[in-house]
């Protein structure tokens, strides 16, 4: 035989043991034949002789194959071909991106192979799955305060073998708290209320300035009476929902308002005349704009 035929035999030998469309094993032959990302064991004959053509071979084991792809096995001791798919390697999900309705995922495309990506979510109560060719996924439609478990899973290249999930769980940012108004002010208090807003939240963060001084607290209910105010001056309030992770925050809502300024003492009219009176008073504790005399 010359050296070209002899190529040419060989190129084709190695052509036709590239698939298994000839002497296919039964799935009863090779129903222990399992795989991981880059490895391919048949348990019953640890001595059996695995090939994949004329790349690579083991006896009972093959690896440093490629995270999800397809081979043919062929094992000599059953003199059969069986095709199998490595597992894809576990996706490694980089960053999350919230709103109140939607959540924003991306991933790191895993080493080796995959022809899509299984994307799943739920709050616990129901379940929704999409599929993907990219590396990320908004996923739309949640409600707003809500933890979701989010898993991505690479898929192979036979569509079905899927590799281990990668997952994260995380809140949509909770609605605004609606209808935040004034109660009941005095010369040293302001209370407020609002409405729960659409969807869930934990608790409420309240804060409010005099525009020199912040201050804050957290509250459960739908109301507050803040007090220990300074009389006359303009307070500025704001009100967010807070979610179950006590850091994913609402939108803020906002309202402001002055305290009632305090009465004037030691009021007193001097010179009266026939067409005049002089009037003085002491300055009230706090501020004040101006007085209006009646």
């Amino acid at each position: 035989m010359t050296q070209h035929a002899l190529l040419v035999f060989c190129a084709l030998l190695k052509i036709s043991q590239t698939n298994c469309d000839n002497n296919e094993c039964t799935s009863k032959d090779t129903a222990t034949l399992t795989t991981n990302t880059t490895a391919v064991k048949f348990e019953p004959q640890p001595n059996c002789t695995l090939s994949i053509g004329n790349d690579s071979s083991g006896q009972g084991l093959i690896t440093g194959l490629t995270p999800g792809a397809i081979y043919p096995i062929f094992l000599r001791c059953l003199n059969c071909c069986k095709e199998v798919t490595t597992k894809p390697e576990a996706v490694s999900i980089l960053r999350v991106t919230e709103t109140t309705t939607s959540l924003y995922l991306t991933w790191t495309e895993p080493v080796g192979n995959s022809s899509l990506y299984r994307v799943q979510w739920t709050d616990g109560k129901e379940n929704k799955t999409a599929e993907t060719t990219e590396t990320s996924k908004n996923i739309t439609g949640l409600t707003p305060g809500v933890k979701y478990t989010l898993y991505v899973t690479a898929v192979a290249d036979d569509s079905s073998t899927e590799g281990e999930k990668g997952y994260i769980s995380w809140y949509t940012k909770p609605d605004v708290v609606r209808n935040l108004t004034v109660g009941q002010v005095t010369t040293s208090s302001i209370s407020l209320m609002w409405a729960e807003p659409e969807g869930e939240s934990s608790f409420y963060r309240v804060q409010w300035t005099n525009g020199r001084t912040n201050w804050n607290i957290s509250v459960t209910e739908t109301n507050i009476n803040i007090t220990e105010l300074t009389a006359g001056v303009q307070y500025n309030f704001t009100v967010i929902a807070v979610a179950g992770d006590n850091t994913t925050e609402s939108a803020m809502a906002e309202t402001f308002h002055f305290t009632k300024p305090q009465v004037v003492s030691n009021l007193s009219v001097l010179n009266v005349t026939t067409s005049s009176m002089f009037l003085t008073w002491t300055e009230p504790e706090g501020q004040r704009s101006l007085f209006t005399c009646e």
